[in-house]
């Protein structure tokens, strides 16, 4: 084997002297048959802490009990989603039992970059659904908060009963929550919304997802009957200002960001990262014995650990390394080892994420579909192949790895070329250190506004301020000027000389007898 370079980060634990908030002033915020069931789920299960709640909570949980828009940045395992699902359950199962009871309509949006991770808080959300449901029906008391995934995978029929059966909580992903927006009869579900979560917000600002996400958030506020509160979940995330003004967005064109608090709980976990090659010299060895040595030592990894997770950069690469192991070594077979990447099917992504979830599986290759946040108790090493690219996404990977509360984080990092070594050798250096890639967000992207403004249109005549103040409240087009705006309406209006020729025709009708107020139809 080749040289191997480690490090060893330091054991800087939850400190609960940070936080000066009170187990006990948290839990009076709860009502009984939530307190109740915390107590009992997690009474002893986080003594790391020193109580009930993990710093994230301790200080998440009151915010979403006043309204307060927020944006919380703690490592993977120390239990910030549940934080920002628990003060939301809470208020409504307080407002179902003592008030006229909730309405068949959507009070909650859960929003995530990952189908899978919409499936796993999905099942997430069941054990305190259920189990403070079971308490109040033994006390005789009818209470039900429905909760739903809606995305690419849901079927038609699912999405049908979700107009009469309306789910309180909704778990979707940016591109269908667009959709939602578009529909004329699901949209009117939406006017209810009073909190949104986006997971995993890093993910999603530093790409035109995000940039879609931010107007539909705004095209959201401007529906909803109220403003909702927003709270945004990361574990590795700079800067942490620009994140969170990404998250809440402008009151109105060109004033200051919507008031916000940041939950910085962030701190350095227990490491334990290798990076390693098959050979002292990757310039002349032979591909044949990289690749020989490669398996050799990924077989020996897998066998000495309980649940191995292996990342590739691409979704071609994950199913080659598994068919490799499978060719090369009788060790494995279908009942202890998968693939997973977004080019399954909804029904085998499920399967593999139930068996890795419940220690199934001795090894699981995939590209980036597992990256980010799903529950994983049992795995306890994440081996990378080649460069992931970016210091924030090697941590994210190997996050999945030791997801508990205390435990050490156990990755392999194996360089499979020189160029690779050298990048990985940079990266798991600027890992010890503490480094974090800043994220950069798009702005004025013209394609999604394109995309936005003609939603906004086909659902009935609009005035132009309206449309383009929605557009502009949004992080990324904060500084979207007059010249850009006029760009994208000749584009929409196909007022530029030879777009019909070229079969692009007018998508609205914009009337400028009164401008800029005046209004815009979806062309026909």
């Amino acid at each position: 084997m080749g040289d191997t370079d480690r490090f060893v980060g330091h054991d800087v634990s939850f400190d609960p002297d940070a936080v000066e908030i009170d187990d006990g002033e948290v839990l009076d915020l709860l009502e009984p048959v939530v307190q109740e069931w915390w107590i009992e789920e997690f009474g002893e299960f986080v003594p790391q802490n020193g109580g009930f709640f993990t710093p994230p909570q301790k200080e998440a949980i009151p915010l979403i009990h006043e309204g307060t828009n927020a944006l919380v940045c703690s490592p993977t395992g120390s239990g910030k989603t549940l934080s920002a699902f628990t003060g939301i359950i809470n208020e409504l199962f307080r407002r179902d039992r003592t008030e006229e009871g909730l309405e068949n309509s959507v009070y909650c949006l859960y929003v995530s970059p990952l189908k899978s991770l919409a499936n796993d808080i999905h099942r997430n959300l069941e054990v305190p659904l259920d189990g403070i449901t079971e308490k109040l029906d033994e006390r005789g008391e009818d209470v039900e908060i429905r909760h739903a995934i809606r995305h690419g995978d849901t079927d038609d029929s699912e999405r049908q009963a979700m107009l009469s059966e309306t789910p309180h909580i909704l778990n979707t992903t940016p591109e269908t929550l667009a959709i939602l927006l578009n529909s004329p009869k699901f949209r009117e579900k939406l006017r209810t919304v009073e909190y949104v979560i986006v997971d995993e917000i890093h993910s999603l600002a530093e790409n035109k997802r995000g940039t879609h996400l931010a107007v539909s958030l705004e095209r959201l506020e401007a529906l909803a009957n109220g403003s909702p509160t927003r709270i945004g979940c990361s574990a590795t995330v700079e800067p942490l200002d620009a994140m969170a003004e990404f998250l809440v967005g402008r009151e109105e064109s060109g004033g200051p960001p919507r008031e916000y608090e940041l939950v910085d709980t962030r701190f350095v976990r227990e490491f334990d990262i290798e990076l390693s090659c098959p050979t002292d010299d990757l310039v002349h060895t032979g591909a044949d014995t990289v690749n020989e040595r490669f398996y050799r030592e990924l077989h020996d990894l897998v066998g000495d650990h309980t649940n191995t997770l292996v990342f590739t950069n691409t979704r071609s690469g994950a199913e080659r390394v598994l068919h490799n192991l499978r060719e090369r070594f009788d060790a494995y077979d279908e009942d202890n080892s998968g693939c997973h990447h977004g080019s399954l099917s909804k029904d085998r992504r499920q399967e593999i994420e139930g068996a890795l979830k419940a220690g199934d599986l001795d090894v699981v290759t995939t590209s980036t579909s597992l990256e980010l946040g799903i529950d994983m108790p049992s795995l306890d090493l994440v081996v990378q192949v080649g460069s992931p690219k970016s210091v924030a996404a090697l941590l994210q990977r190997v996050g999945r790895a030791g997801h508990q509360l205390g435990e050490t984080v156990a990755g392999r990092v194996i360089a499979l070329d020189r160029d690779e070594l050298v990048e990985c050798a940079v990266m798991l250096r600027k890992a010890q250190q503490g480094f974090v890639d800043r994220v950069f967000v798009p702005e004025n992207a013209q394609d999604v506004a394109t995309q936005h403004v003609y939603g906004m249109a086909i659902t009935g005549p609009r005035p132009e301020a309206e449309i383009r103040g929605i557009l502009t409240r949004a992080y990324p087009y904060r500084n979207y000027g007059d010249e850009e705006w006029e760009q994208l309406l000749r584009y929409l209006t196909a007022d530029y000389e030879g777009l019909e020729e070229k079969n692009v025709y007018a998508k609205v009708w914009r009337d400028t007898n009164d401008p800029p107020d005046g209004e815009y139809h979806y062309e026909e």
